[in-house]
């Protein structure tokens, strides 16, 4: 029975991970696209914040249920990420825009 529970255990800390690396992809990119862009750090995470508040929305009035929620939760994630970038740590890390704002 230990045994079972160990496993379930490190199951879900591997798929955080997994998830949080996957976030953390996604934040750099976006972060690289704004950099080349041009855009500010204070703007990258005023940006940020207004595309999680419009994804989260969006995804929670349109399409419902587990996938709204799933929505909300990777942008919540995604927010997670910009604040403490150390929580992912694959790849190239793009310094966070947060730290560049303070």
């Amino acid at each position: 029975m230990q045994n079972i529970v160990s496993s379930f255990v490190s199951g879900v800390v591997y798929a955080g991970q997994f998830v949080m690396l996957l976030v953390g992809d996604v934040d750099n990119l976006l972060s690289r696209i704004m950099n080349l862009v041009g855009v500010s750090p204070a703007g990258q995470v005023f940006i940020v914040v207004v595309f999680a508040v419009f994804l989260g929305v969006l995804g929670l009035a349109a399409v419902r249920g587990l996938v709204g929620w799933l929505v909300l939760i990777f942008m919540v994630l995604l927010a997670l990420h910009r604040i403490v970038p150390s929580y992912s740590s694959g790849g190239s890390v793009v310094p966070s825009a947060l730290q560049h704002a303070l």
